[in-house]
């Protein structure tokens, strides 16, 4: 019987449309979610203001202004180009930047060093006219900064040494 057959061959069909009109339906309504989810995170987090990163990438541009260079580890100066000043270390790799691994290895070397002249090598080898050290880096650079520059803090809690000329 032709009605039978076409019952057995399309039951299965609209079953199977049914299923994946399901799973569409499903996955949007949780995408519309998840995104209205997401627009509310960064709504809250906008009213807040800026985060640290930005407070101090800002006022490390306005102490050092865009033609500094300045010295800090890869990850703390990593936001600072976008407010104007160069930095020396690389938080990640750019191929418009051919010796980025010295870099990296120089900023390291400067803050592990115990050597003044070492570091003095340093600061001259990419005339840096800043230097931007975390509280907890202090101990190991202070002293030596403190002679060649004038400190100044920023927020959260990093300092900002002001290099002399003759460093």
């Amino acid at each position: 019987d032709a009605w039978g057959l076409i019952q057995r061959r399309t039951a299965p069909a609209v079953a199977g449309g049914v299923v994946v009109a399901a799973v569409l339906l499903f996955a949007g309504v949780h995408n519309v979610d998840s995104a209205r989810a997401k627009l509310a995170s960064a709504e809250r987090r906008a009213r807040a203001g800026d985060s640290p990163s930005v407070r101090y990438g800002r006022r490390v541009a306005e102490i050092a202004g865009t033609n500094a260079v300045v010295l800090g580890d890869d990850r703390s100066s990593w936001p600072l180009p976008t407010f104007g000043p160069k930095v020396v270390g690389l938080y990640h790799a750019n191929p418009l930047v051919s010796d980025w691994a010295r870099r990296s290895a120089d900023t390291r070397r400067f803050f592990r060093s115990r050597r003044d002249a070492e570091r003095k090598q340093i600061l001259e080898r990419y005339r840096v006219t800043h230097v931007l050290v975390r509280r907890q880096q202090e101990r190991s650079v202070g002293r030596f900064l403190a002679e060649i520059g004038k400190r100044r803090a920023l927020p959260a809690g990093y300092l900002l040494y002001t290099l002399r000329d003759e460093h």
